[in-house]
C-alpha cells in the first residue's frame, strides 16, 4: 500500500509540478514587485504590452473619478482620475493635462478626489502619493505634508467652514484654513525634502480608534500573511527570498526532468543535474511549510472562495506584535462629515463606522445603509438629509427613513449585493451648475444619469485615449491575480489563482511525502 502511495505521490509531484512552472515563476516575480511599491513606482509598461481590455474609452476604467466646475466661470472645470488631472476651459469640449509638478509615476498620479476652494483660487488633489494643491491660475502643484510618511494614499478631501478633513486609506487628518489666504506660503514637499515657511497648513492626525479593535478581518490577515507583511519589513524580505527559492525550484524541476532525456550528456550537465537535484530536495523540505502557507492564503484571496472567509474575524492577538497594523491600516475608502453633530461616518473594508471628529475618538460600527460592493464606495455624499452611495453595484439614494432608491431609474432595487456587480459599475458622480447629473462607470465610461452615453458631450483627450501604458506595479498586480488573462479565457480567469494554488498545495504535500518515504527507507 505504501509503495502504491509513493508511486502516486511521485507522479503527482512531477506532472503537476511541471504543469505549474510558468505560474510559479510569474507569481513569484510579480509578488516580489508588489511587496515594494515605492521601489518600482517609476517603472512603466508600454501600451504595446498592455492587453486591449485595459484600453480607455469614454473616460472609463477610472479615468474620470471627479469633475468640478468653477461657479464664476462654468466653462472651466477640472477632472481627476487614474491618469491624473485635466482642465477644460470650454465646458468639456476639450481637455488638456493640468499636471505641472504633479507626480510623474502612473502609479502615484491616480487622483482619488478633488476639492476646489474658489474664493482662494485653490485646487486640492488627493492621489496615491499624498495631498497636493495648486493655484488654478498657474497650475503649479505642491505637495502638502500630512505626516512623516512620504507616501500617503489620500482617498477624500472634505471642506467644512474653516477646516479641511483629509481621509487617507489609514488615517484621518484635519487642519484649520481660516487664517489662510491666497498668497500665503505653505509647508510643502519638494521631492523627498520638506521645508517649513512662516505660514502653513499644519495637519493633525486624529488617531481615531475603533470599538472593535480586538478583532481582525480574516481577509486582511490572509493578505498580510501571503505577502509576509504580517511580520513587517522583515516578513516581506523573508517572503521575497521565498519567492526567489520558488523560482529556483521551478527551474531545477524542469532541469531534473529534462536532463535524463537529453541524448548528449556533458560532464557539466551532469554536475548541474546533481546540484539541482540536491538543493531541490534540501531547500524544498525546509521551505515546504511557508509554501503551503502561500498556497492556502492565495486560494482564499480570490473569488469564489474568498466569500467563505469574507465575514470571518479573528483575535488581533494572533497578529505578531511588531507587525500589528494601525486600527484602520489600508481600510478606509470614503467618508461623509455631519456638520451639525460634528460626526464623521467612514466607509471601510469592514463596513460603516461613526464617531466624533476629535482626537482619539472611538468609532463604533453602525448598520450599513445598504450593501456596498466589496471594493468600497466610490461615491458617498450627503443629499440634504439623505445619502448618495455608489459602488460597483450601482448608485443609490438612502433616505433618512432608511428607504433605498436606485438613483438612476428611481425604482426600489430588488437586490443590492456586495459581491455581484450591478448594471453600472460606478466610479464617480458629478453635477454641473446647470444641475445636469452624470455618472462615470468602469465599463461604459461617462453617462447621463439616464444611462445615455455622454461621449460627445465630454470627449476624452488623446493623452488618455491613445496612451494605454500602465505602471509596472499595477501590471504585476493584474498578473498576480490572473485578471490579465481575461481577454484570453473570459470569465474563467477568476479560477486561475484558486486552481493553481490548489495544485501548488498538492505538489508541496506530495514532495514532503516523497521526502519522508525516502528518509524512512534509508
Amino acid at each position: 500500500m505504501l509503495r502504491f502511495l509513493f508511486k502516486i505521490s511521485k507522479k503527482t509531484h512531477k506532472v503537476l509540478g511541471l504543469f505549474i512552472i510558468l505560474f510559479l515563476i510569474w507569481s513569484s516575480i510579480s509578488g516580489i514587485i508588489l511587496n515594494h511599491k515605492e521601489l518600482f513606482a517609476s517603472f512603466t509598461i508600454p501600451s504595446s504590452m498592455v492587453p486591449d481590455q485595459y484600453s480607455h474609452n469614454n473616460w472609463n476604467r477610472g479615468s474620470m473619478i471627479d469633475f468640478l466646475f468653477l461657479k464664476d466661470n462654468p466653462k472651466t472645470g477640472f477632472v481627476g482620475g487614474k491618469k491624473g488631472v485635466f482642465k477644460t476651459i470650454d465646458g468639456g469640449k476639450s481637455f488638456k493635462p493640468f499636471m505641472k509638478d504633479y507626480p510623474k509615476s502612473l502609479l502615484f498620479k491616480k487622483t482619488n478626489d478633488l476639492l476646489l476652494i474658489e474664493d482662494s483660487q485653490l485646487l486640492f488633489a488627493g492621489n496615491n502619493r499624498g495631498l497636493y494643491f495648486c493655484n488654478i491660475n498657474d497650475g503649479e502643484w505642491k505637495k502638502l505634508l500630512l505626516d512623516k510618511n512620504n507616501i500617503t494614499k489620500v482617498m477624500k478631501i472634505i471642506h467644512s467652514y474653516n477646516k479641511l478633513i483629509i481621509i487617507t486609506d489609514s488615517d484621518v487628518f484635519t487642519t484649520s484654513i481660516a487664517r489662510h489666504k491666497l498668497g500665503d506660503t505653505f509647508k510643502v514637499a519638494s521631492g523627498d525634502t520638506y521645508s517649513a515657511k512662516a505660514k502653513y497648513f499644519e495637519f493633525t492626525n486624529l488617531h481615531i480608534n475603533r470599538s472593535d479593535n480586538e478583532k481582525i478581518n480574516l481577509i486582511d490577515y490572509f493578505r498580510h500573511i501571503h505577502s509576509g507583511n504580517v511580520w513587517g519589513l522583515f516578513g516581506r524580505l523573508l517572503f521575497d527570498i521565498l519567492g526567489l527559492l520558488i523560482i529556483f525550484f521551478s527551474i531545477s524541476a524542469f532541469y531534473i526532468w529534462y536532463f535524463p532525456r537529453k541524448k548528449n550528456k556533458t560532464s557539466k550537465g551532469k554536475k548541474n543535474y546533481g546540484f539541482f537535484l540536491k538543493y531541490h530536495k534540501r531547500l524544498g523540505i525546509f521551505t515546504a511549510f511557508f509554501i503551503l502557507v502561500i498556497a492556502i492564503t492565495a486560494f482564499f484571496m480570490r473569488p469564489p472562495f474568498v466569500a467563505i472567509i469574507a465575514n470571518t474575524k479573528i483575535s488581533s492577538s494572533l497578529y505578531p506584535a511588531f507587525g500589528t497594523p494601525k486600527p484602520w491600516a489600508e481600510k478606509l475608502h470614503n467618508a461623509v462629515y455631519m456638520e451639525k453633530s460634528n460626526k464623521l461616518i467612514i466607509e471601510t473594508t469592514e463596513g460603516f463606522y461613526e464617531g466624533h471628529l476629535k482626537k482619539k475618538a472611538i468609532f463604533k460600527k453602525i448598520d450599513a445603509p445598504l450593501n456596498v460592493f466589496v471594493m468600497g464606495a466610490t461615491v458617498f455624499e450627503k443629499l440634504n438629509n439623505d445619502f448618495l452611495i455608489g459602488s460597483f453595484n450601482g448608485l443609490y439614494k438612502v433616505t433618512e427613513n432608511g428607504e433605498i432608491i436606485d438613483y438612476i431609474n428611481k425604482n426600489k432595487p430588488q437586490l443590492v449585493s456586495s459581491i455581484i456587480p450591478g448594471k453600472y459599475m460606478i466610479t464617480g458622480y458629478f453635477k454641473t451648475h446647470e444641475n445636469e447629473e452624470f455618472i462615470t462607470t468602469h465599463r461604459e465610461g461617462i453617462l447621463y444619469l439616464n444611462g445615455k452615453s455622454a461621449k460627445e458631450r465630454f470627449p476624452m483627450p488623446v493623452e488618455i485615449s491613445e496612451n494605454n501604458s500602465m505602471s509596472l506595479w499595477n501590471y504585476m498586480f493584474e498578473l498576480h491575480n490572473g485578471r490579465i488573462f481575461k481577454d484570453i479565457i473570459g470569465k474563467l480567469y477568476i479560477l486561475i489563482i484558486p486552481l493553481f494554488s490548489l495544485l501548488l498545495f498538492l505538489v508541496t504535500i506530495s514532495g514532503v511525502f516523497d521526502w519522508i518515504i525516502r528518509k524512512f527507507k534509508n
